[in-house]
């Protein structure tokens, strides 16, 4: 059966954010200058993650700074929504939060489309609220009204199975702020832990943690498939070269975990983690993370580019558009060498724009305006490096 992705992002009163509809179908990556609203639309959707937890209000306030940290100016309530299609019929979700004598879910909806139809599974309007259940229609939850989402207020016992896919789908939404490679001396200076340079605790790795701090339990868990480590290793010298004879993962001390070692064939000794360069360690985090196969509604990457060489941009491009055919993925770039090397940007450019009520637009290229436009440049990024990209892009208003 295929795997559910989430092919839309809809966003209302966060900051810029006044209405955003975002599809996403396979690669989608976010363009425009600083305050345009990228780091908005990656930060909703690390709320909507949270969505799938029964500590979501908490964690919105504890986490995310809460109702008047986020809204945007002269909004009365901030609204999330995803759409999900794959493992049946689409989905699609929302919820909006208000604050009023403390934080509350003031409305909240799941809808199921199936043959034609639309069935509404949770109906959720201020303090009255309907749960379709499936075996025995509409019900009014128990001990409703409260601040939480109704999607989680079931623990494990969903009355209807559309409920389930959609907190599995919350679930697996996966943001990454850049890779944590921050110089030893420097953490040391910091009294901070230098994270992927450092020792980890040894733990089986299911996935790649945000920061990157279980790299070396990470590569450990690839290794162990002989198959699945030699594809690791070509894509590790596809982008770092052939003297790389062996990457490998070792308990330090028993009491210190696990850390990486890189063994060149130029060299006699191996080199860990904490002396490799940026741009190093970056990379075999991304080779990491795609190779290591965990399943996904959505990833988000902000700012990919971050201490990678313009070629080793293009190597970890590969591998996110790779990982595009399989989950829907979306990026945050200011890299012009990014958007030069998509291999499809009229499908994949989202353009963030403020309006002039400070309100963030979105829009994608024209293909037909661009195709003719890129007989003369390399990429949309040289095209907009010369100022030109309005000249492609398609209408306006919010949504993509």
């Amino acid at each position: 059966m295929p795997q559910d992705r989430i092919t839309k992002v809809f966003v209302d009163g966060l900051r810029t954010l006044e209405h955003i509809e975002l599809e996403i179908n396979g690669l989608a990556v976010l363009a425009g200058v600083n305050g345009s609203g990228k780091s908005s639309i990656v930060e909703s959707c690390e709320i909507l993650h949270r969505a799938a937890s029964p500590k979501f209000i908490d964690d919105f306030v504890a986490i995310h700074g809460g109702f008047e940290s986020l809204k945007r100016f002269g909004a009365s309530s901030m609204r999330f929504g995803i759409r999900i299609e794959g493992a049946g019929p689409p989905l699609e979700y929302s919820f909006s939060i208000e604050e009023l004598l403390g934080l509350y879910i003031s409305d909240e909806c799941l809808k199921l489309f199936k043959d034609d139809s639309i069935v509404t599974v949770i109906n959720r309007q201020g303090r009255t609220a309907s749960v379709l259940d499936e075996a025995h229609g509409p019900t009014e939850p128990k001990g409703f009204p409260g601040a939480g989402l109704l999607l989680t207020g079931f623990g494990f016992k969903y009355p209807h199975s559309a409920m389930r896919r959609a907190v599995k789908a919350l679930e697996q939404i996966e943001v990454h702020v850049g890779f944590e490679v921050l110089p030893a001396w420097v953490a040391r200076e910091q009294g901070r832990p230098p994270n992927m340079r450092a020792s980890a605790a040894h733990k089986p790795a299911g996935a790649l943690k945000r920061l990157g701090g279980n790299l070396a339990n990470v590569y450990e868990t690839l290794r162990s498939d002989p198959g699945e480590w030699r594809q690791t290793m070509e894509y590790v010298r596809i982008g770092l070269g052939d003297d790389i004879e062996d990457v490998r993962p070792e308990r330090v001390r028993a009491d210190e975990g696990m850390m990486l070692w890189m063994k060149y064939q130029s060299a006699e000794k191996e080199v860990p983690s904490s002396s490799l360069s940026d741009g190093t360690l970056d990379y075999l985090a991304f080779v990491a993370f795609a190779r290591l196969k965990s399943q996904r509604s959505l990833v988000v990457f902000d700012e990919p580019e971050l201490h990678l060489h313009p070629a080793l941009l293009m190597r970890v491009l590969d591998l996110l558009e790779a990982m595009a055919q399989d989950t829907s993925v979306l990026i945050s770039t200011h890299s012009d060498r990014l958007l030069d090397g998509l291999s499809e940007p009229a499908a994949s450019i989202v353009l963030c724009e403020l309006n002039a009520q400070r309100a963030t637009e979105i829009a994608r290229p024209d293909p037909e305006l661009l195709e003719k436009w890129l007989i003369k440049y390399r990429g949309f990024g040289e095209l907009r490096a010369e100022g030109l990209e309005g000249t492609v892009l398609g209408g306006h208003g919010g949504h993509s």
